[in-house]
């Protein structure tokens, strides 16, 4: 007796244990879903394409969503910088003060289409074609996401959303819970 009351049952360390991997489970499950959430933020608040080098691995998946797998040194495909030239931004490539006024100019997929501004785009979508020196990297992810691209293709989506489509694949591939077993 401790105190007047009866001693209760005394947990092993084995038990202790268990408790703490059963709880751990959790915290660490809690965390990869944070992560999620904040992979999905960060991605859906930042432009698409900038001077990262997002738009060659986007050009990998469009290639690979096209059963094309690069073998060696390629050029960036046309449908992939068409999608670059109307959703890329300079804001992280240049200054305002080397643009023309001191001001970005509006995104491309906001401007009207007429017959000058196709020719112009048309210009900028051929001048984006250069060497993607991504063409080497390991082909799981690239496989994963053009199934993943083509998957939202069939629901319906095209542009802007299924390039936020895509972006929504690396929140579900990036936390660390693969083969965590729960």
């Amino acid at each position: 007796m401790v105190f007047g009351k009866h001693e209760s049952h005394v947990p092993s360390v084995e038990e202790g244990c268990e408790f703490l991997k059963s709880r751990e489970r959790w915290i660490i499950c809690l965390l990869g879903l944070l992560a999620a959430m904040h992979v999905f933020i960060f991605s859906a608040a930042f432009p698409f394409f900038n001077i990262t080098d997002e738009d060659m691995h986007f050009d990998l998946v469009v290639k690979y969503s096209h059963g094309h797998i690069p073998v060696g040194l390629e050029t960036v495909s046309s449908e992939s910088a068409r999608y670059m030239v109307h959703y890329s931004t300079l804001e992280y490539s240049v200054a305002p003060n080397q643009l023309l006024g001191g001001k970005f100019p509006p995104p491309e997929w906001t401007q009207p289409t007429n017959e000058t501004s196709e020719k112009l785009f048309g210009y900028k979508v051929s001048a984006r074609i250069g060497t993607n020196y991504e063409n080497s990297q390991a082909p799981l992810y690239y496989v994963l996401a053009a199934v993943w691209f083509h998957a939202g293709k069939a629901v319906g989506l095209h542009d802007g959303s299924l390039l936020f489509w895509l972006r929504l694949l690396n929140m579900l591939l990036w936390p660390p819970w693969y083969g965590w077993r729960i």
